[in-house]
């Protein structure tokens, strides 16, 4: 309840808290508050992906690494809400789906994110699989399997206009 009433206002802090909140909800169900917490971390992890992607799928903080904690913690929370037959506010797939698209193309052939700004230089592979999984894309699956399922991705050109990201 604190949480709640004392959210971080915005970005990756926020992300943490809704996901913290979410889980407690799922996981202590039998919690008088825990349909509140659910509902509530849903519908504001819902706003804290509408509000921290540009357009083109990129994490405003434009960090590549940060790009991908913050899409983790949004999956975990996609993943658990599916699970327990809760439904997803309306857009949130859509702009996952954009985010994995980024992710997809800044993955260098060897699999790891260059640290452009905030972070560190690794592998998110895990999160393709996973978004190859739940939106039937086998251009996400082919860079998660390094090559080995899937097919490639049909743009290897890409310039996200909204972030300035290109990628070749």
């Amino acid at each position: 309840d604190h949480l709640c009433a004392h959210l971080t206002p915005k970005r990756n802090h926020r992300t943490l808290e809704l996901y913290a909140i979410f889980l407690a909800g799922v996981a202590l169900p039998e919690l008088p508050q825990a349909a509140h917490w659910r509902r509530f971390a849903l519908e504001q992890t819902a706003a804290n992906v509408q509000a921290d992607l540009l357009p083109d799928g990129v994490h405003c903080e434009l960090s590549t690494d940060y790009h991908h904690l913050a899409l983790r913690n949004w999956l975990h929370v996609r993943t658990l809400a599916v699970n327990h037959g809760l439904a997803l506010p309306a857009g949130m797939d859509a702009a996952l789906e954009r985010a994995l698209g980024f992710a997809l193309l800044v993955h260098r052939p060897d699999g790891i994110v260059p640290a452009l700004s905030d972070g560190d230089a690794r592998s998110y592979r895990p999160l393709l699989a996973q978004g190859a999984q739940l939106y039937g894309r086998d251009d996400f699956r082919w860079a998660a399997s390094a090559g080995a399922q899937g097919r490639a991705p049909d743009a290897r050109v890409v310039t996200f206009a909204d972030s300035g990201y290109s990628v070749l």
